[in-house]
C-alpha cells in the first residue's frame, strides 16, 4: 500500500474518530435533556464555568481558536491521538455553544464542577499529552 494511501486511511480514521466522540457526547445530552432536565446545566463559561459572566462571542472566539490550534498540531509530531481527543471535545462543546448559547454539563461528581462527556475526552487528550511530553523530557535526560 503506498505512502498516499495510508495517509488517506489514518485521515478517514481520524475523522471517524472524531464524528464518533461528538456523537455520543451529543447522544448523552440528548438523553439527559430529555429525560433528566433536572439535572443539567448550561455553562456559558468556559471550563469549570470560568469566565461564565463574559459575553458568549468571547468564549466562542476562545473555542474556535483552540480547535485551530488543535488542527494546526495534528499536522505536528506530536502524538496525534492526544490531539484528535482534544479537538474532538473541543468541537463538541463548540456545537454545543452555538446551539445552546452554552455548554450542556450533567455529570456532578463530589465537588468538582459540573462536566460532561466532552470534558472527559479533552481531559484524557491532556493526560495523554502530558505522559508524552513527560516520557520525551526523561529520554532526553537519559541522552546527556
Amino acid at each position: 500500500m503506498g505512502e498516499k494511501k495510508q495517509k488517506e486511511i489514518g485521515k478517514r480514521r481520524y475523522g471517524i474518530l472524531i464524528f464518533g466522540i461528538i456523537l455520543v457526547d451529543h447522544i448523552i445530552k440528548f438523553l439527559f435533556i430529555s429525560y433528566f432536565p433536572q439535572k443539567v446545566f448550561v455553562n456559558t463559561g468556559i471550563s469549570f464555568s470560568f469566565l461564565a459572566d463574559t459575553h458568549s462571542i468571547l468564549t466562542i472566539v476562545l473555542h474556535t481558536c483552540g480547535v485551530m490550534v488543535m488542527v494546526y498540531l495534528l499536522k505536528s509530531s506530536q502524538p496525534k491521538i492526544a490531539f484528535l481527543l482534544l479537538l474532538a471535545g473541543g468541537l463538541s462543546n463548540l456545537i454545543d455553544r452555538i446551539v445552546y448559547g452554552g455548554v450542556i454539563d450533567f455529570i456532578r461528581i463530589g465537588s468538582l464542577p459540573i462536566f460532561n462527556f466532552a470534558d472527559s475526552i479533552i481531559n484524557l487528550g491532556l493526560v495523554i499529552f502530558i505522559i508524552y511530553i513527560v516520557k520525551d523530557w526523561m529520554s532526553r535526560l537519559d541522552e546527556t
